[in-house]
């Protein structure tokens, strides 16, 4: 009988023995994924502020030469008429100047156009280049040890090139071009770059007589355009103010939105036309309130832009304060006390080449990423997309990826003055990532805000005070 007892004994030790092992297991385990919450945490902390530096000295440079140019009645966005510029991965802005030479061989294209360079206007530009790298500048500025800026001679100016990219595919219709083609402008080579799987010989030189000195063409058998659609979801709460960087909803649909965009009297969310595909669809905020209904899908227009026409507030599902349109940033998220939002739109602006960016999304947070080609487009059917890579080592949680699916809609904006540049439109799937092993990329394709604001005359909103929307 002894032994009977003995052997529970020994049973019963031996049980609570594992169990007290599997305690001590689940607390180490714990307190590990603790640690390494909180390590990723600090270099995501780290790595977002080094982005943001970079950001910092690139708007400086841009600060610096403009005040110069101003000087002349000249402004850095109007450079696009006698050439270009974009940041290069050393830190500098190369700014490129049309060759006071004329081409004697350019593009039937540009025979239509008066192409003869500003002169008086380029010297003008060059020489305050050279001033400001001689270390003859504005108060404002610090000392630089290497040249900040690198001058470049070309043929062409960014607006001639963007006049050929723009009609590309209408002016070439009798081409066959391949399912996955890519039309890039590049500004580093002065030219359009064609990148795809198949194209003709024949094709091929008709294209080079059409484009002399103006078009690059990279024909790859093994080269395809494989992106998909993120669609999104955003921050998951009820807001009265709404801005860029929320959670909305219809059906199963789920998208982020960019902003509030305004034309007249009417208000707009913004966010991507494939989600609101569905034109008159109900969108509330995460499944409750209801927010508005689907006014436009842009993809006919080759942007996927979507807009959402806001509604008064449901008086049977009313929010306390009622509904106002704001310029809000919802970046990392702000206490409620705060607004919520961490940020605000100061205003729009055109992507540059080189050029360091981040977006806000549901999946993938707050990303950030450099600018690879700020004028692309993928095949004849393709939506004018800027093109942004994730920085190597600058990722967040979610394993180095720059968006995923549940982004869509989201704001991809300029980290330092907190200007609109594009809506996140979709991605290159590499991976998974969560629970519900949601794809994610490490490249992703945005819809170049200020160019879909002109085509539609629309305006983002970024006035400090909220504006209630009118019953």
């Amino acid at each position: 009988m002894k032994k009977v007892y003995l052997s529970l004994l020994l049973s019963v030790i031996l049980v609570l023995s594992i169990f007290t092992a599997w305690g001590q297991v689940d607390a180490q385990s714990e307190k590990e994924f603790e640690q390494q919450v909180s390590e990723v945490s600090s270099e995501t902390i780290n790595n977002e502020n080094e982005v943001i530096e970079g950001a910092e000295k690139q708007n400086e440079l841009k600060e610096d030469l403009n005040r110069e140019l101003q000087k002349e009645g000249v402004n850095i966005d109007n450079i696009s008429a006698e050439g270009d510029y974009y940041y290069n991965d050393n830190q500098q802005i190369v700014v490129l100047l049309k060759d006071n030479n004329k081409l004697s061989n350019v593009p039937a294209k540009l025979k239509e156009i008066n192409d003869k360079p500003n002169k008086d206007k380029i010297l003008k530009i060059k020489e305050k280049v050279e001033k400001l790298n001689k270390g003859n500048i504005t108060p404002n500025s610090k000392s630089r040890t290497i040249p900040s800026y690198i001058v470049k001679n070309v043929n062409f100016s960014y607006d001639e090139l963007y006049q050929m990219y723009d009609s590309f595919f209408k002016d070439n219709n009798d081409i066959l071009f391949s399912k996955s083609t890519t039309l890039i402008i590049k500004p580093e080579t002065n030219k359009l770059e064609i990148k795809t799987s198949n194209l003709s010989k024949s094709d091929t030189n008709k294209l080079l007589n059409r484009y002399p000195n103006a078009l690059d063409i990279l024909v790859n058998p093994e080269y395809t355009v494989n992106t998909e659609y993120a669609a999104a979801k955003a921050r998951k709460d009820d807001w009265n103010s709404l801005g860029a960087g929320l959670a909305i909803t219809s059906g199963d649909t789920l998208c982020s939105t960019a902003g509030v965009a305004y034309k007249g009297n009417k208000y707009f969310l913004i966010t991507a036309g494939h989600c609101t595909q569905k034109i008159g669809d109900m969108w509330s905020q995460f499944f409750f309130y209801d927010v508005g209904h689907a006014h436009l899908d842009a993809r006919a227009s080759d942007y996927d832009l979507g807009l959402i026409s806001i509604d008064p507030v449901d008086i049977h599902l009313t929010i306390p304060g009622g509904r106002y349109a704001s310029n809000g940033l919802y970046m990392n998220g702000a206490e409620a006390s705060a607004g919520g939002y961490d940020s605000h739109f100061s205003g729009t602006a055109r992507p540059k080449k080189g050029q360091k960016v981040c977006k806000t999304g549901w999946t993938t947070g707050n990303t950030c990423g450099k600018i690879i080609d700020a004028d692309s487009t993928d095949g004849f059917f393709g939506e004018r997309q800027i093109v942004v890579d994730v920085i190597p080592g600058k990722g967040t949680y979610t394993g180095d990826y720059l968006l995923g699916k549940g982004d869509s809609g989201g704001a991809l904006f300029d980290p330092v003055n907190h200007t609109l540049i594009g809506i996140t439109s979709k991605f290159i799937k590499e991976g998974t990532y969560g629970p519900d092993s949601a794809p994610v990329g490490r490249r992703g394709y945005f819809t170049p805000f200020t160019e879909v604001a002109l085509k539609y005359n629309l305006y983002l909103y970024t006035n400090n005070a909220r504006t209630l929307i009118p019953l």
